[in-house]
C-alpha cells in the first residue's frame, strides 16, 4: 500500500499531516508534479478525520439519548 492510499492511525496523525501538507505547501516545497498525488493525500486525511469526527458525533447523541 503507498503512503496516499495507507490510512493513519488515529485523528491526530492525520491532522498533523493535513497540517505539514499545508505549511509545505504555502513554503513551495513541492514541486508541480507532486501536486495530483499531494492533492490526493489531503482528500483521504480530510475523509479521514471527517468520518471519526461523524463516528463521535453519533456516540456522543447515542450517550445522551439514553
Amino acid at each position: 500500500m503507498t503512503k496516499s492510499k495507507k490510512l493513519p492511525k488515529n485523528y491526530s496523525a492525520a491532522k498533523t499531516e493535513l497540517l505539514q501538507l499545508k505549511t509545505n505547501l504555502a513554503e513551495n516545497q513541492y514541486e508541480v508534479d507532486e501536486l495530483e498525488d499531494l492533492i490526493d493525500r489531503a482528500k483521504l486525511l480530510i475523509e479521514f478525520c471527517q468520518n471519526k469526527l461523524r463516528e463521535l458525533e453519533v456516540k456522543i447523541d447515542k450517550n445522551i439519548n439514553i
